[in-house]
């Protein structure tokens, strides 16, 4: 054998040992002829189509402790990746009226677009870690969570002490800060198994449609000044008091996650429509011609499970 098809060889053979997902296109190492030779079988080959629609809404009016508002982009973050036969997927939505701390050079050091932004980071870097038997998702959201508090209180330990004395004077002022956001996490497979866990007003629809019950959870974080030792300290609301809701599925071929910018007509409609398929051009054109009316931002991420035939 040249050296070229040795690797070749070797290639498969590890992708073989690895263990391809039933869902793929199989191929197999057989003796044909005295040599080698790669058969693929006739399976059918499922696949992951996603999509991910968004608008930024108009800015709020700020109340008198938040008058110095973020006028930026906006406070959703929504993604998903996919890893062989699994798709992960997140959606996050700050509060767009809460506080926002700055340090001397203008930088956002604590508010809820920041706090969205960065819980979906620590979500894909637990990902990264994760091993498969850890892939729940309300076990990957807590530690993401106690990742942000242990972070966010070492941040607050490492400013100047110019930049640490003047958010405390303002923190002492208004004896707290408080920003928060809702989330969705999970993960899907091509089998259809569905895993994700919810905190707050998000939509989430299904096909095969599911009833979800409204879900008015949400994870807080709060910012304090301490007279002892003139510190500043970082506390999230306990796990179980965000009202996480986990939801096991199976056979879910379509799935799509919104914030609460998208209207319940257009949700209500999404549920009770008979098949979704934004392949179709037709189909995309009508849900983005909806008015939905709202002043807020839209995020939307739809997952469908094709198959080639």
């Amino acid at each position: 054998m040249d050296s070229d098809f040795e690797k070749d060889i070797g290639e498969e053979l590890t992708s073989l040992e690895n263990g391809n997902s039933d869902n793929e296109v199989r191929s197999t190492i057989e003796e044909v002829d005295g040599g080698l030779e790669t058969i693929e079988s006739s399976e059918n080959r499922k696949y992951f189509y996603t999509e991910i629609m968004s608008t930024a809404g108009p800015r709020k009016n700020f109340n008198e402790d938040a008058h110095d508002g973020d006028y930026d982009l906006g406070e959703d973050v929504v993604g998903c990746f996919t890893k062989r036969n699994k798709t992960f997927f997140w959606l996050l939505d700050g509060t767009s009226d809460s506080p926002i701390l700055k340090t001397r050079d203008g930088n956002d050091i604590f508010s809820s677009r920041l706090l969205a932004q960065e819980v979906a980071w620590n979500i894909q870097k637990n990902l990264l870690c994760a091993n498969s038997e850890d892939l729940n998702s309300e076990k990957i959201l807590k530690s993401t969570f106690e990742d942000i508090q242990k972070s966010w209180n070492e941040k607050f330990v490492k400013l100047s002490e110019i930049d640490r004395q003047s958010l405390l004077n303002i923190l002492k002022e208004k004896r707290q800060m408080v920003v928060s956001t809702t989330v969705i996490f999970g993960i899907i497979d091509l089998d259809g198994n569905l895993d994700f866990s919810q905190i707050g007003d998000s939509f989430v629809v299904t096909k095969p449609t599911q009833e979800f019950e409204e879900n008015s959870g949400r994870l807080f974080v709060i910012a304090f000044g301490t007279d002892d030792d003139e510190s500043i300290k970082i506390e999230l609301n306990p796990f179980d008091d965000t009202r996480v809701k986990q939801f096991k599925l199976n056979n879910i071929n379509t799935l799509i996650i919104a914030t609460d910018g998208i209207s319940k007509n257009t949700v209500k409609w999404l549920n009770i429509i008979h098949s979704i398929d934004f392949k179709d051009e037709n189909f995309r054109k009508t849900v983005s011609a909806i008015r939905q009316r709202t002043c807020d931002d839209k995020a939307m991420c739809i997952i469908q499970i094709l198959e080639d035939v």
